[in-house]
Formats: C-alpha cells, structure tokens, sequence
C-alpha cells in the first residue's frame, strides 16, 4: 500500500562508496566486508531452527517478540522487539513506511534497526516472503527469506530479498547479512540504527545492498556519554489517543507519564498540564514537582492534584503536559506533548464524531493508494454508552463520475488487544453520491449498538480515481490506521495528520427485547411432520426497537439452533410483533419434548425474559420407504385410508397400523393384488392421532406416516 505522491526522489547515500563510518554521538560506529579488518560475510541458516512469524502483509508491523535476553542498545537495555514488514526491527511498536526517513530523524518513529528497510510486501498470490526468528543465549537473528518488493503491476510483488540481522550478546555487536537483494523498489533504501530519542543514528546504506555482503555495527568500547533525557510518554492514557467526552460532566482527573529515556539520574523536574480550548485559551492548569532521584528507565504515573477538567464549550481541546527545560537535555522535542480532547453535545438526537472540528478543519491535503487498493481508518469511542452507531462521515477530494469509489466500512474492537475484529458493516459508496470537499453521509445498513470500547471506520478504495481529505490542523487524534487486505498498521504519518472520517450516533436507552408467546406449534400439541413456528417479540424497553434482533428454536434435546433476524418494523415499547420462521420444525424424531423460541440481541440489558418455551409431542420417522407404484390416501385420513398399486403383487401383503408407542392397533392380509386395486382399511375404531403404518410381502416393504383427523 503506497502513498501517492506528485513526485518520489531516491535517496542517494552519502555513504555510498564508503566503507565503515562513525562513531555517531554515542559512540557507535560501523565497517563493512569491503574493508579489511571488516567483518567477513557469514549467513547464518535459521530456518530449520527458528520460528516462522505470521501476520506480515504490507506496511504493517507484528509483535512484540521476544529477543531472549538483555542485549544493550546505545545506553539502555531491550528485551523484545517488533518486526515491520518494511525490513526493519523496532524495540517499541511503530510503522515505519514509504518515504523512509533519513538517520537519524527526531520525528517519526524511532529506536529501530533497519537491515534492508525497503517497499517490501508479503501479500499477493504466491508471494515467497518469509520471516523466521530464532534466540539461544548469546544470540538473536531474524531472516527476512525471498521478501519481494511491492509493485503495482500483477501480481502486486516483484524480486526478491533474503537477509537478516543478527544480535550479539557477547561483544554487544548488531550484525545485518545481505545474501541476495534484487528487483526494482517503488520506494527508496535505507539501512541503519536509531536510538530511543531519534537524535543519534548511524545510515551506512541508502541504496540497493550487494550479494553476499555484511555491515556490523559497533559498541563504543568505553561508552562515556552523559545522556540527559526526560520526556512525556503520554497524556490521558497509554497511547495519547485522542477521546470524546460529553458537554457538562466531569470533572475528569488530568493523568500523564513522565519517563527518564537518558542514562543518568535526573534532578528535580517541573511538569506543567494544562487544558485550552482551540483559540489556545487555558482554561485549567496546574503545576507538578517530580522529586530529584529519577533513575533512568523509570516511568513516574502523574496526577495533577489541583486541575481537573470540567467540559463546557463544545468542540475541539488541547491537553498539554510540558516538562521545564533542563540543561543538557539531549532531545528537548519530546519535552511536551498534546492529546486532543473532543467535548460533544450528546443531549442532540444525533451526535457526531470526528476528530476534524466537525469536519470543518480546512482540506490541505489528500491521499490514495497507488493500484487503487488498500485503505485508511480511524478508531472512535462514543462518548456516552449505549451507543447506536447510524451513520459513517467522510470528505474526499477526488471521486469517480460514476461505479463505486469506495467501501465505508466499520469493525468492532474485539481483535487481539483491542484491535479489529468483527467486520459489522460495509457500504459502497457511489462516486455520483460525492461531492468533492463536502461531506458524505453514509447511513449504516443496519445499526450497531456498543455498550464499551469503540469502532473501527474504514475507507477502502474501490477505484483509482477516489482520495480521502486529510487534516492538517493540529491537535492530532494519534488514531489513524493504513489498512490494506485484512492487515491494520498505525498510519505512519499519524502524529501529524488525521482523516476526514468519522461517525454518528445516537444514545440507545437501555434495549430489552424477548419472546413472550409462542403460538406454534402450540402446547401440549402434536408435531407430526414440518411445521411453522411462529412467535410474538415484545419490546420491554422504553423506546421503539427493531436492532440486530435474533431470533432462535431449538428443541431441548437437541443441539441444532435455527437462527433468523427480525427485519419487520419498529416494535414500540410494550408491544410485539407477530414472526413465523421461513424455516419449519421437522421432527427429528418421536416422543415428548420442548421446544424453546428466544431472542438474542448484543445490547439486551435483560436476560432472563428472552425465552418461551411449549410442550410438543414429536412424531419422527427417520427413514420413511415406499412401494414402487403404491400411494396413500386421503392425508390426513378420517374412517377410511386406501392404498392404491399401480402394479401387480402376487405373493400378496399384510398391511399393519401401530400407535406412537409401537403397539399394532389393526391388521389385514390381502392375497393378491392386481395392478389398480385399492385396499381401504377401516379405522372407526381407532381414535383421532397419529400413526404409523407399513405394507410388507415377500420382497418388498413400505412404511410412512399416517394422521387420523375427523
């Protein structure tokens, strides 16, 4: 998946012809197996001994894997990392995608390990790609095996890349082995180290690496920097994803996390937090003394005891938590840190979500995948819950006269660790449905309630011609996601862009919809062959209800569930409506047994009405045989039943009537029977029910269902 740019420049390295570099601030410094005293190429075979990673697509990242023990890395210590499809090692989680950055670069993603970091892809039919990890107790390797490059022509790869990055716990070194890179890239090269504040880094490489060829990186021998570094991890919670919060509520506690990132104790710090609303008003603000001690890797949890925030003015906030300059601190860009705040009217019928300033930010720029495949999406948590999602919003800047533009599509929160699950709805849009730069709404096909957690909204492309507005104007949500094929990685610009995109909902009152009566079969009543179930539904809630009702049968003893949506109108409260199922009870076998309806709803706030239940009394013949050229009637049957034969039975036949409990309640014996006669048996004398009847001769035997109803 690839942003589609006016113009892509390729990076020419400096390093080009050069064979070692360094040391960067830190100490590191780098050779190649070009140089003498370099180190000699020696691929290291893990596939027979490693582990295959799953979940690589495109521009996406899994993890975190665990590296098997400390290995040091500039002045800290890591333990696992996260892998990119893109070529690279991360030692926190992070994309990393086309344009690759220089090294080193503040911004972005930092703290990484680029072996051959490229447009690489693992999707595609047939694709080779592969990733194997393998960890002893000196060493760490992982190999990126016959990785192609992305391409937008079929079948979506081209090339091939093997080579893999080794760390060493003995002498601290970090090993990357090229065995073979070819093919033409999309994108530019990079290989190289980062360190955790991005303002250290070696890049030995930005272009294509040769065969069989070996950069090592170096620890300094006697590592003597000082590294002041204090930043804020967050504000709000752990990702500094931006929320929505309803108007006049609160007051809501201002939290954020302060962390030594350096390797030296720290003095005292001054934090400030502080609330503004978007002219950059304060609204509230505290002060917070962190005592002097911090030791380095050490998180400090911060509540400001004397600022709590109150929302009143609706629209867009900033929370802001600044650290007071320190002399020396190496990286001062991440001694602040902002989370956008949200606050919404949620006593309107509708409220809308987005993280655009109600979509009114202005359009400054604007994206699409190149090949017209893939998609972006944003993560959205209601304000008050239950919430009715009934819509989806977008602003794009380019649509097709006509055909589909693009699919509006929203997942539930339910994949692992909250990421996304249950696809729960897709619309196409059509391009003559858009308007370039104006909003489209796009009602849901059918509306989701959610009582925690939140959706996931996707625009996927349908067409090369379509592009989503992006939104430029700070604060950023830090919710965006690149989405291509089933694969969801955060969006690589996502601390400095967010999407037009967003949703409405409504406030769902508490839902409680149940059976309340079934009226076929009914009670007590015999079920001898495939019959209708039908039921009343009732709303007990206390608004009209007509979401996601499912409806369900079974048969007590048996495990089969028969399971249909209700789609008629709303049901208002206190009342019901009237189902019958489209499929109808067939007993699979004979005897007393009960029959329970109920409904099933995500958001029911009452469970125990659901269900109703009734006795029946089953009649099932497992396997039913007929006479070639005999037929019953009349079904059902009164005093009289005839058999008539199409063709001739010398030897002659019994005909025997049993009861449901097998008893035989009448006999007879006929001779012969020409082709066209009819037997009638007499049954006046056996009451009104259901029986069983077989017609056996020397060579043949029939056996069914018989019904007496007078």
């Amino acid at each position: 998946m690839k942003k589609f740019l006016l113009a892509l420049a390729l990076l020419c390295s400096v390093f080009s012809f050069a064979n070692q570099g360094g040391p960067d601030q830190y100490g590191y410094t780098w050779k190649d197996s070009n140089e003498p005293g370099g180190p000699a190429y020696q691929w290291w075979d893990i596939t027979q001994i490693g582990t295959q990673l799953n979940g690589l697509g495109d521009d996406n990242f899994i993890g975190p894997v665990s590296l098997g023990n400390l290995y040091p890395y500039y002045w800290y210590n890591v333990s696992k990392c996260w892998v990119g499809s893109n070529g690279y090692i991360s030692f926190g989680p992070g994309n990393i995608a086309a344009n690759f950055p220089a090294i080193p670069n503040p911004t972005g993603v930092n703290n990484y390990v680029a072996g051959h970091m490229a447009d690489l892809t693992f999707l595609g039919i047939n694709n080779p790609g592969k990733v194997y990890v393998y960890a002893n107790a000196d060493s760490f390797c992982i190999e990126y095996q016959n990785v192609p490059y992305w391409s937008p022509s079929s079948p979506g790869f081209t090339g091939s890349n093997t080579f893999e990055i080794i760390l060493n716990r003995a002498d601290s070194t970090i090993t990357v082995n090229f065995m073979s890179c070819t093919g033409v890239s999309q994108s530019n090269f990079s290989t190289g180290i980062e360190n955790v504040s991005g303002n250290m880094g070696l890049q030995p490489l930005t272009t294509q690496p040769g065969l069989n060829y070996t950069i090592r990186y170096y620890y300094p021998v006697n590592p003597s920097l000082a590294v002041t570094d204090v930043s804020v991890s967050w504000n709000g919670n752990d990702d500094n994803g931006g929320i929505f919060v309803p108007n006049q509520t609160g007051p809501y506690s201002l939290q954020t996390e302060i962390m030594n990132q350096g390797n030296t104790t720290l003095p005292s710090l001054t934090v400030t937090g502080k609330v503004t609303d978007i002219s950059g008003t304060t609204l509230v603000s505290d002060v917070y003394t962190v005592a002097s001690g911090l030791p380095p890797a050490q998180n400090v949890l911060i509540t400001y005891p004397n600022a709590s925030f109150t929302p009143a003015a609706l629209g867009t906030h900033r929370y802001v938590t600044t650290i007071s300059p320190l002399l020396m601190d190496s990286t001062p860009v991440n001694d602040s840190i902002i989370q956008e705040i949200v606050v919404v009217d949620t006593s309107l019928t509708t409220i809308g979500l987005n993280y655009t300033a109600n979509h009114t930010n202005p359009v400054m720029s604007s994206i699409s995948w190149n090949g017209g495949q893939g998609g972006v999406g944003v993560y959205i948590e209601p304000a008050s819950y239950p919430a009715r999602i009934v819509n989806t919003t977008f602003i794009c800047a380019t649509a097709p006269a006509s055909g589909i533009a693009f699919y509006a599509k929203v997942f539930d929160d339910d994949g692992p660790n909250g990421t996304p699950g249950t696809l729960l709805d897709s619309v196409p849009v059509l391009g003559n449905n858009i308007v370039p730069y104006s909003v489209v709404t796009v009602p849901l096909s059918s509306p989701v309630t959610i009582n925690s957690g939140g959706v996931y909204v996707e625009w996927e492309m349908a067409t090369t011609t379509v592009a989503i507005a992006q939104d430029l104007t700070p604060p950023f949500s830090r919710r965006t996601y690149e989405v291509f094929s089933v694969y969801w990685s955060t969006y690589r610009d996502y601390q400095i862009c967010d999407f037009f995109i967003g949703v409405d909902y409504q406030k769902a009152n508490p839902e409680d919809v149940g059976v309340c009566a079934i009226t076929s079969p009914a009670n007590n009543s015999t079920v001898p062959g495939p019959t209708n179930v039908s039921c009343y539904i009732k709303n007990y809630g206390n608004y009209p209800d007509n979401y996601n009702i499912n409806v369900n049968y079974k048969l007590a003893s048996n495990p089969t569930i028969v399971t249909q949506q209700y789609n008629g109108p709303l049901i208002n409260p206190g009342d019901s409506a009237y189902f019958t199922f489209s499929t109808q009870l067939s007993p699979p076998y004979s005897g007393n047994e009960v029959l329970l309806v109920w409904t099933s709803k995500p958001s029911d706030a009452i469970l125990n009405n659901d269900t109703s239940s009734v006795n029946v009394i089953l009649v099932g013949i497992e396997e039913q045989t007929a006479i070639n050229g005999m037929s019953v009637y009349p079904v059902p049957s009164t005093d009289n039943v005839s058999f008539r034969f199409d063709n001739t039975i010398n030897e002659g036949a019994i005909f025997i009537i049993r009861d449901l409990n097998g008893k035989v309640v009448l006999t007879q014996n006929v001779n012969t029977i020409a082709a066209g006669s009819i037997i009638t048996l007499d049954l006046s004398s056996l009451s009104n029910g259901v029986y069983t009847y077989s017609v056996n001769t020397s060579e043949t035997s029939g056996n069914g269902q018989l019904i007496i109803n007078r």
